[in-house]
């Protein structure tokens, strides 16, 4: 049982659950980023300068070495050695823990590519005291690290051509997109300033619980989501409608005409099917593999719902937990609570199926505010059960409302492009209308990608545009301001990221 109440996902590595990665002390928590990072590190404490190279701790499944001059790889195992000029590449569902000094440790994940370009090589600081760097690409896939005492001379990057992200005695990952460049940053503890790669200008400091997105402009895609609240007076005609029978609508009824229902038994609901993949051979480790799976993304469905929900007033879960790091790090460990009510396998189809429900009620203990429209769980369903329980009216106007808050959010998400350390774009509309005017244009002219559905009538609208149209947009009106690289604010971190963050605890 102890299995199904951890998360692990054999291609990220062993990780911990939500509940025991944040009752954990701050300074054990990890932080996860996804894209390419530069990252330059120097420790709060230590005095002795490590001479010794990148050691490999661990190796699940696959991992090769490669040392020029040699141009063939080799297998890589527990006690192999990185120095100068050397790689270490992992394959599909395999991973490699890594460490400089005990430490200091990383893991670098499945289909993954990271080279040792510098090793406590000798320079000179901008205040002409000798400082020793280590520099570490990290050329594909993903890297999670936790720098907690390099020693104080020495400074630690990893290197891409998308970004680069200084952190001081912090733990925090990287990883790069398939497009090769895109890089996102998250972080739990610490600050990491992150600048976009020939822009030195162009940087921002990401705070614990935070993330931000770094990418040419030719491959960033933003998105934003929207959701949709149904009328109250159209859901209390629905349920009084006696051409409609719907299971227990009286009491459903007496909960809409409540202006405070009680949150009693109401929860967010998650579920998923995952099949094992066929290179996990070993039976016990596809069973393993697949409801852990499972639960990772019956678990990042909650949150990203969570986030969603609308608060009294007019702003969503997600508002707050933007706005305040510390409440999002509380809303984010109160997920911990999500219970498993469903949890098979079947070993024939090798195919596992895990719901959990989260208590809505955790939300008001956490925030202290009420929601807007509580009366009943929250969980997918299909258009078909949609239409059946809602109608096309309920429907119709639920969705027009999703599809207006998706458009605001888009437009707020590129209103905060960085420009500079102190400028986001959204700072040029004061200066110039014809940016709000532009950026007005590219909202509309967004593609819908996708749509879902939920018991309690709310609907959720994902919108996205490429960066290409912002900056063909902005550019005739204001001028060279964008720059080479699209760069987000900081903002709270993805369910993914989240749920991710801990793998190096068990290291």
């Amino acid at each position: 049982m102890r299995d199904l109440q951890r998360v692990r996902r054999i291609g990220r590595g062993d990780l911990l659950s939500v509940s025991d990665a944040w009752r954990m002390p701050v300074n054990k928590r990890i932080i996860i980023c996804c894209g390419f990072v530069f990252i330059c590190g120097s420790a709060m404490c230590g005095d002795t300068v490590s001479t010794l190279p990148v050691s490999v701790v661990k190796v699940y499944h696959d991992a090769e070495l490669l040392k020029p001059p040699g141009s063939a790889w080799s297998p890589a195992a527990p006690g192999s050695k990185l120095k100068a000029d050397d790689s270490l590449r992992t394959s599909n569902n395999s991973y490699a823990d890594l460490q400089l000094d005990p430490p200091n440790k990383f893991r670098l994940k499945e289909n993954s590519q990271l080279k040792v370009e510098k090793l406590f090589s000798e320079s000179k600081d901008a205040n002409g005291s000798v400082v020793k760097l280590t520099d570490l690409g990290l050329l594909r896939g993903e890297i999670l690290a936790k720098l907690d005492n390099l020693p104080s001379d020495t400074k630690l990057t990893l290197k891409s051509p998308a970004a680069v992200a200084a952190v001081r005695g912090t733990a925090f990952s990287m990883g790069v997109g398939k497009d090769t460049r895109t890089t996102d940053v998250g972080v739990s503890r610490g600050v990491v300033q992150v600048q976009a790669s020939g822009e030195p200008q162009k940087y921002v400091s990401v705070k614990e619980a935070q993330h931000t997105t770094v990418s040419p402009w030719n491959l960033a895609m933003l998105r934003a989501k929207g959701t949709g609240l149904p009328p109250k007076e159209m859901l209390i005609k629905r349920l009084d409608d006696p051409k409609v029978p719907l299971k227990d609508a009286k009491a459903l009824l007496e909960r809409l005409k409540n202006p405070k229902p009680s949150l009693e038994n109401i929860v967010i609901g998650g579920e998923a099917r995952v099949i094992a993949p066929p290179e996990i051979t070993d039976a016990a480790e596809a069973e393993r593999w697949a409801l852990n799976e499972a639960r990772y993304r019956a678990q990042k469905a909650i949150i990203e719902k969570l986030e969603m929900v609308r608060l009294s007033g007019d702003e969503t879960v997600g508002d707050v937990m933007n706005r305040d790091p510390k409440l999002c790090e509380s809303l984010l460990t109160s997920t911990g609570e999500a219970k498993s009510v469903k949890s098979e396998y079947q070993k024939d189809e090798r195919t596992a199926v895990v719901r959990m429900e989260f208590p809505l009620s955790k939300v008001k203990t956490v925030l202290g505010r009420d929601i807007s429209l509580c009366w009943k769980e929250i969980t997918p369903v299909s258009l078909t059960e949609y239409a059946a329980a809602f109608g096309a009216l309920v429907r119709a106007s639920t969705e027009r409302a999703a599809t207006v808050d998706a458009y605001r959010r888009l437009a707020e998400r590129i209103y905060g492009t960085v420009v500079n350390s102190t400028t986001t774009l959204k700072d040029f509309i004061v200066q110039n209308d014809q940016i709000e005017i532009a950026v007005k244009g590219v909202v509309q002219g967004a593609e819908e990608v996708s749509k879902t559905y939920y018991s309690d009538g709310s609907i959720d609208i994902v919108l996205q545009t490429g960066g290409n149209a912002i900056r063909q947009a902005v550019t005739p009106v204001a001028g060279q301001i964008l720059g080479e690289h699209y760069m987000s604010s900081p903002s709270a971190i993805s369910a993914d990221d989240f749920i991710s963050m801990l793998a190096l605890e068990q290291m």
